[in-house]
């Protein structure tokens, strides 16, 4: 990982120790849904039939098992905080301003 962080250090300046300390301090987020359904494998789907019998009718996989929305916080080095949002609660500027609990 050491590698990569060099080939970026070109890009912002000089590679001098301010520099290198400056890029190691940002945070990024991200927020995402993550859809909760169990999809069926293909042996789990599989059945038996006799022959000239149509085929049975295969459903469509549907994202109805809900969803959760999660904040994810990273740094250089990787994943630095991941939040499961309260459900019905809304993510804005107010949101943040009081502060993600780390429970």
């Amino acid at each position: 990982m050491a590698s990569e962080f060099v080939t970026l250090v070109p890009i912002f300046g000089t590679r001098n120790e301010r520099t290198i300390m400056f890029l190691q301090r940002i945070i990024t987020t991200d927020e995402t849904w993550l859809h909760n359904y169990d999809p069926e494998t293909k042996e789990q789907s599989a059945v038996w039939k006799r022959s000239g019998s149509p085929p049975p009718v295969k459903t469509r996989v549907t994202k109805s098992g809900g969803k959760t929305m999660f904040i994810m916080f990273a740094d250089i080095r990787g994943m630095v905080l991941m939040h499961v949002v309260p459900k019905g609660t809304t993510v804005n500027a107010g949101y943040y301003s009081k502060g993600i609990i780390i429970e």
